[in-house]
């Protein structure tokens, strides 16, 4: 019963989650959403086993996380989850928030790149 209500949290967390998005995680959710890349779905705020990823092309495999401020105390988590989801075949994306804010057109260029090599090593 345990794993159910663990599951019920994290799904919960993630819809929270989405409703307070970050700048950055706005500005990338509206160059993403509704297929408007090359026709790829991404989902944001994802829930992967325990965690919540920032955005997910689950087809490929591929996690976007966006990296702030907030995470320069985080260096252990940060890692210790991107280890746990490339366990998992999942390929990590680390992006800067500044990145996104600045140049949203390489961001994406990246991202459709991880997709691709995502794919092709999945084929």
């Amino acid at each position: 019963m345990r794993e159910r209500d663990d599951e019920s949290e994290t799904i919960q967390r993630a819809r929270r989650l989405r409703r307070e998005m970050t700048a950055p995680e706005r500005r990338l959710w509206r160059a993403l959403r509704d297929h408007r890349v090359r026709g790829e779905k991404f989902r944001r705020q994802a829930p992967v086993g325990r965690f919540i990823v920032d955005f997910l092309h689950a087809v490929s495999g591929v996690v976007i996380e966006l990296d702030g401020r907030s995470h320069d105390d985080r260096f252990e988590h940060d890692a210790a989850r991107q280890l746990w989801l490339e366990g998992r075949g999942y390929h990590v994306l680390r992006i800067a928030n500044d990145d996104v804010l600045d140049d949203i057109e390489a961001v994406v260029d990246a991202i459709l790149a991880a997709v691709s090599t995502g794919r092709h090593r999945s084929s």
